[in-house]
């Protein structure tokens, strides 16, 4: 008989940004860093031979933390990854309900019949994952043996292995991030004892604090809609209105200033400049400047702006988001921003994702605080 668990990675960067993110190689958060040392523990004294992970950072890093009191490292195995999404990897959850209303439904309500013709569905994602695990198990019979994978591809295991087949997915659910799952393997047969446990992760889980983390789908994520040229009349009346947020006075604000620089950055590269948008509702904009060079390899967060109807909503997170991943496609290593002094809730903010104040400067009558974000990949090895 095998012993078997396995373990969803920690908090990662689609699952906070709203992003797909499927074989895209996304990168623990902060707090998925704090996760890892309660799943660490969870394991230091359980009984541990060996332990496989997906070969993606964020799986493995969980991994290494599930073997940090123990003689060994974790194993990388491919065929051990998240679900394969195809055209949709790395695409806001959001887009992909604007644009692909009919399978996006199938993602969230019907998982069985999920499959975006680009990539892997959920059934072969289903037969991968129940064909590696059942090999890995009888490879290691007699031995207590981890798994650390992803919230579908454990979900399609164990569709196959405990619940009979794909149908099951809404039954199964979502675990939560390092949710630990424990099945014995003996004759071909999987036996469950406990499924999806986050009992280590306290008032640091996933699910606790954000609940639509629990659907894996879109729930509260916003599109990104591309900024045209019929569009300036509305980008300068949000970027006017994040002007006089900011400086409290609209007496130097220039709207023809403002078109120019819009229309600049926007020729430069189409994704510079979007508007964030709830049920195909522009409800703010992103202005992103990839040559602002505030230091070595940065792109510079020109302008983040929401409707003050739609802040202290959890939302701001996927601003971040989407300018990391936007700035880290063109090859960049840092994101920095301005945030004035003053605003000690905006710098709170941007602290919690892990800014770093990098100097002062004097504007006028304001000191501002330059800060930045390593966004490269593997930034904390």
């Amino acid at each position: 008989m095998t012993t078997l668990y396995i373990v969803r990675h920690g908090q990662a960067e689609g699952n906070i940004y709203r992003r797909c993110h499927g074989h895209y190689n996304g990168q623990l958060m902060p707090e998925g860093f704090k996760q890892l040392d309660r799943v660490a523990k969870r394991f230091a004294s359980t009984p541990l031979d060996v332990v496989f992970s997906s070969d993606l950072d964020r799986a493995y890093q969980t991994a290494e933390a599930v073997c940090r009191y123990h003689p060994f490292k974790p194993i990388k195995n491919e065929r051990l990854r998240e679900i394969y999404m195809g055209d949709w990897e790395e695409i806001p959850w959001g887009d992909l309900k604007r644009d692909y209303p009919e399978q996006y439904q199938n993602w969230n309500e019907h998982l069985a019949a999920y499959d975006n013709g680009t990539g892997e569905s959920f059934a072969r994602a289903s037969d991968r994952m129940f064909d590696e695990v059942s090999r890995l198990c009888r490879e290691n019979d007699g031995k207590h043996i981890a798994v650390v994978s992803h919230a579908v591809a454990i979900r399609a295991f164990l569709c196959r292995a405990v619940y009979g087949g794909i149908e099951a997915a809404e039954q199964v659910g979502m675990g939560d991030n390092t949710a630990v799952t424990k099945l014995t393997y003996e004759n071909g047969k999987f036996l469950l004892e406990f499924k999806n446990d986050n009992a280590h992760l306290g008032e640091i889980s996933t699910f606790l604090r954000h609940p639509w983390g629990k659907s894996g789908g879109a729930s509260n994520a916003m599109a990104f809609d591309v900024f045209q040229k019929n569009d300036i009349p509305e980008a300068v009346a949000f970027h006017k209105k994040a002007w006089e947020q900011v400086f409290g006075t609209l007496d130097d604000y220039d709207a023809d200033v403002t078109a120019r620089w819009i229309r600049r950055l926007s020729e430069r590269d189409e994704r510079n400049v979007v508007f964030p948008s709830l049920d195909g509702e522009h409800i703010g904009l992103i202005e992103l400047d990839p040559n602002a060079k505030l230091m070595p390899s940065s792109g510079h967060i020109s302008l983040f702006y929401l409707d003050e109807e739609y802040c202290n909503r959890g939302l701001g997170a996927q601003l971040v988001g989407y300018s990391v991943m936007h700035f880290r496609r063109m090859g960049k290593r840092y994101l920095t921003l301005r945030v004035a002094e003053n605003n000690l809730r905006a710098r709170r903010f941007y602290e919690k994702f892990d800014f770093i104040p990098l100097r002062e400067e004097e504007d006028g009558d304001m000191t501002q605080i330059v800060m930045y974000k390593n966004i490269s990949v593997n930034v904390h090895e």
